[in-house]
């Protein structure tokens, strides 16, 4: 994340048209940092699948079974948001 904001950094202030948008230079590192610490820590999610269980109010349900389509959807979904959660530091 480092070398990408430091990077960035340089380059906004080098390139005239990028100048604007120099104090924004950190936030593709710090996404980029979330999405794949995300995708790393929840890889097993979408080569093995998450359990399905039936909805309702019983937490001890038994698991219907396992599905890597509801592992690989929940693991896009997390890394989405983990682009979009620094945005607000920076506006």
């Amino acid at each position: 994340a480092i070398p990408i904001a430091v990077g960035g950094g340089r380059l906004s202030q080098q390139v005239q048209l990028l100048k604007p948008f120099a104090r924004f230079a950190p936030y593709p590192a710090v996404a980029s940092a979330n999405f794949l610490g995300c995708a790393c820590m929840r890889s097993t999610d979408v080569t093995q699948g998450v359990p399905v269980v039936q909805p309702g109010d019983d937490p001890a349900a038994p698991a219907l079974g396992l599905s890597r389509a509801a592992g690989a959807q929940a693991v896009r979904d997390t890394c989405v948001t983990r682009l979009l959660m620094p945005v607000g530091n920076f506006l």
